[in-house]
């Protein structure tokens, strides 16, 4: 991964992620159109722990990732990607973007 310098924190990510989205699509051929990137936080782990279980119960599909490299702590999640015409989008509402 490579990122330009020039670019906010909050910019770093999601500039990041979206590159990593693009080479998932291309190295899996994937057809789909490319998502629209939201980036969200929670406060800590035990608060990423408990949204897991709120999506499960909302029935949002999401991918969690665990960093060796922070003793196999919990850093992150990233959901199915939701349209613009779904409900599953207001869930979302009661978060505050990173900036």
């Amino acid at each position: 991964m490579v990122i330009r310098n020039d670019l906010t924190p909050s910019q770093v990510a999601v500039q990041a992620s979206h590159a990593c989205i693009e080479a998932t699509r291309s190295y899996l051929g994937l057809e789909d159109q490319h998502p629209h990137l939201v980036l969200v936080k929670v406060k800590n782990e035990r608060r990423l722990t408990k949204l897991m279980d709120e999506l499960n119960e909302a029935g949002i599909k999401f991918r969690h990732f665990i960093e060796p490299d922070l003793n196999y702590s919990l850093t992150a999640l990233a959901t199915e990607p939701l349209h613009n015409t779904s409900n599953q989008r207001d869930f979302f509402k009661k978060f505050t973007l990173y900036v």
